[in-house]
C-alpha cells in the first residue's frame, strides 16, 4: 500500500529544512561597584571615678611592750640564716647582761676562803710567863687556800677589864704558797716597855689579802693568855 494513497487531497507532505547554525555566546554582565563602608561610629566617654572616703581617726595608741625574739611565723619574712644571727646575738646579750649584774656580787660578796689558823694559837713559853726583855714563841697550824701574798699584823695587847691596851705590833708579809702545816712564830718583847708586864696579854694576828687587786679580805686570830713578869 502506497503511502500517497492515504493522504488527503489537500494535504502537503512537509519537508525538514536543513539545521541552523549555532550563534556565539552571550556577553557575561558586568559586575556591580561594592557600595562605600560605612565610618565607625566614635568611643563612648568613660564614666568618672567615685572619690575615697576619707578614713576614720585611729584610736589612742597603747603602751608599747619590749619587744622580744622573733616567733617562728615570723620567718617567712627573713632568711633563716638571719633569724638564726637574730637569736645568737639576743641571746649574747641576755648573758652578757646577767654576767655584769652577778660579776659585783661574785667578786665582792662570795665568802672566799683565804686561810684558817686553829685558835686559840698555842703558847709556847713555859707556864704561858714570859720575861720582859724576853721572846714570845707561839705554835700556829694553819690552812691556805690561796697563793695570794698576805700582809700580817701581829699585835701585842693587854686585856683591862673591858679595855684592850695594844703594846706592840710586828709587821711582815708573807708568800707562802697555798698549802698546810705549823709555824713556830718568835716575837720579842721590849725591855724598856714596862706596860707589858701584866696578866692577861695576847697576840692577835691581823692577815690582809686582796683578792685580783680589787676585793680585800681581813681575818684576825687570837692566842692563848699569857703574862709577861720582870725577870
Amino acid at each position: 500500500m502506497s503511502l500517497k494513497g492515504d493522504l488527503m487531497p489537500d494535504e502537503k507532505i512537509n519537508t525538514v529544512g536543513p539545521i541552523g547554525r549555532e550563534g556565539p555566546p552571550g556577553r557575561e554582565g558586568a559586575i556591580g561597584r561594592a557600595g562605600p563602608v560605612g565610618e565607625i561610629g566614635s568611643e563612648g566617654h568613660k564614666g568618672s571615678i567615685g572619690e575615697t572616703g576619707t578614713t576614720g581617726n585611729c584610736g589612742a595608741r597603747g603602751i608599747e611592750g619590749i619587744q622580744g625574739p622573733p616567733g617562728i611565723n615570723s620567718i617567712n619574712s627573713i632568711t633563716r640564716f638571719q633569724y638564726v644571727m637574730m637569736m645568737v646575738v639576743f641571746w649574747v646579750a641576755c648573758t652578757a647582761f646577767i654576767v655584769m649584774l652577778a660579776a659585783p656580787i661574785f667578786v665582792f660578796g662570795y665568802p672566799f676562803k683565804t686561810i684558817d689558823i686553829v685558835e686559840p694559837i698555842k703558847i709556847l713559853n713555859p707556864g704561858n710567863r714570859v720575861p720582859l726583855g724576853g721572846v714570845i714563841e707561839l705554835q700556829t697550824h694553819f690552812i691556805k687556800y690561796i697563793n695570794e701574798p698576805g700582809l700580817i699584823v701581829a699585835t701585842i695587847i693587854r686585856k683591862d677589864g673591858d679595855e684592850v691596851c695594844p703594846i706592840d705590833s710586828f709587821t711582815w708579809l708573807s708568800n707562802r704558797s697555798a698549802g698546810s702545816g705549823t709555824i713556830i712564830r718568835r716575837l720579842p718583847v721590849s725591855e724598856s716597855n714596862h706596860l707589858l708586864v701584866g696578866k692577861d696579854c695576847y697576840v692577835i694576828f691581823t692577815i690582809r689579802y686582796e683578792l685580783w687587786g680589787i676585793r680585800p679580805i681581813v681575818k684576825q686570830f687570837e692566842s692563848e693568855p699569857f703574862e709577861i713578869y720582870h725577870p
